[in-house]
């Protein structure tokens, strides 16, 4: 006697199963990215005692935002060179992120120099960022004399969800 079987198709289980392996749960807050990078920066310096205004250009790479440009505007109190501005990241393809800057400096090797620790708090974004929320802090050294600065810039910036698929 000869068995005979009868295919049974497993294309619709193997769907479920690769549905359910690779779906992303639903996040009511939408995507949290992580930003890590360095940054170079040049200032421009107007003294008007008891502040000085800080036009500040930087460029860098970090990741999500590719390669960026910085700019921001910051009122310091002297002596106390703690600062508070506005700022806006121009970052790859088109996509933006402003809000507010607050910071403060310390002098360093006799004055020639100042570490400069700033939080960004992020408050609208544009292109791939629109509606972006977060903070990024940056960490730079300025040399007093040039006004030239290095350092890094670490944060989270928060996408919100918009409905999309995943």
């Amino acid at each position: 006697m000869k068995r005979y079987i009868k295919p049974i198709s497993i294309l619709p289980l193997a769907v479920m199963l690769c549905a359910a392996t690779f779906a992303a749960p639903p996040r009511a807050d939408g995507d949290v990215l992580h930003i890590k990078g360095s940054i170079k920066a040049t200032e421009d310096h107007t003294v008007t005692p008891p502040t000085m205004t800080v036009q500040l250009e930087g460029t860098g790479h970090a990741t999500h935002l590719g390669l960026y440009v910085l700019t921001a505007e910051e009122t310091v109190t002297m002596p106390a060179l703690a600062s508070h501005g506005t700022f806006e990241i121009d970052a790859e393809g088109g996509a933006m992120l402003s809000g507010t800057v607050a910071g403060q400096g310390t002098l360093i090797n006799g004055g020639s120099e100042a570490v400069i620790d700033e939080v960004y708090t992020i408050t609208t974004g544009a292109g791939r960022f629109h509606g972006a929320t977060g903070t990024i802090t940056v960490n730079r050294v300025v040399d007093r004399t040039t006004l030239n600065s290095s350092g890094t810039i670490e944060g989270t910036l928060t996408l919100p969800d918009h409905g999309r698929c995943r």
